[in-house]
């Protein structure tokens, strides 16, 4: 103690006089440190040891700056869930909750699936565990059981006039479409599936996506799967019968363009 600054002597005296014990001061990175040092038994050790509890910082101007203790609570959040990616979402989906509602009505499930699905493929069989990471603004309460959902798709696929009211919901005041379609060679067991030539010429097991989209919103107006056996003239005659709507342009490539004529 007598290296000490007599400053530092001084404060240290004047701390016994107010009774305070067991003061110790060290000397650190020309600093000076105040610790509260005890003792106890180890019974490990079978001897006396010493504890030191830092106090704070020792200022010659300020005195004593005591440490401030760091809060730790004892609550802990049960969950972390995605806030920004899944408020972003729900903003841009939100008008096709009314259409949803309307023509489905296990549109929970469709919703969130479809929501989670936007994140990349997920299986059905984690589905469930995908959807309670994400933020649930309107609080929801989907049935996302892998046999459900798997039903709930056969549901959709096959209930083309629910899916003409939505699309025909979409194309408020589009009058220009494009137009695609695209052959996928499959060797699975989907029953859809035909022999036919694609554009490579090549006569295999086949389906026809077809979609057509609204040049002015950009939104799909017809999503389509169709037998590969199907001249792509007559797909297209069937998907103009299935938007229902009589003053359509269609933009198509000018290959499309010669079958037709």
């Amino acid at each position: 103690m007598n290296t000490f600054e007599p400053w530092v002597l001084d404060w240290v005296n004047e701390q016994r006089r107010k009774g305070a014990k067991g003061l110790e001061v060290k000397y650190l990175n020309s600093n000076y440190y105040v610790y509260r040092s005890t003792s106890y038994w180890d019974r490990n050790l079978r001897k006396v040891r010493k504890k030191s509890t830092y106090i704070g910082r020792l200022d010659r101007e300020r005195g004593l700056i005591q440490s401030s203790q760091k809060y730790r609570s004892n609550v802990y959040p049960k969950s972390v869930k995605t806030y920004g990616d899944a408020m972003l979402l729900n903003i841009a989906l939100n008008d096709l909750i009314p259409l949803l509602k309307e023509n489905f009505d296990f549109w929970e499930d469709i919703y969130a699936l479809a929501l989670v699905r936007i994140y990349g493929y997920v299986p059905l069989k984690r589905a469930r565990l995908r959807w309670e990471k994400l933020h649930n603004p309107f609080n929801i309460n989907p049935n996302l059981e892998p046999k459900h959902l798997s039903d709930v798709l056969e549901i959709i696929g096959s209930d083309k006039i629910s899916q003409n009211n939505i699309f025909r919901s979409l194309l408020t005041g589009s009058e220009n479409f494009a137009y695609d379609i695209s052959a996928i060679v499959t060797r699975s067991s989907i029953n859809i599936s035909d022999i036919g030539y694609n554009k490579e010429m090549s006569y295999a097991p086949q389906i026809e996506l077809i979609l057509i989209s609204s040049t002015e919103t950009k939104l799909p107006a017809l999503v389509r799967i169709v037998p590969g056996s199907i001249r792509d003239v007559q797909t297209l005659r069937i998907s103009v019968e299935d938007i229902g709507i009589e003053k359509i342009t269609f933009i198509m490539d000018r290959a499309y363009s010669l079958k037709i004529m």
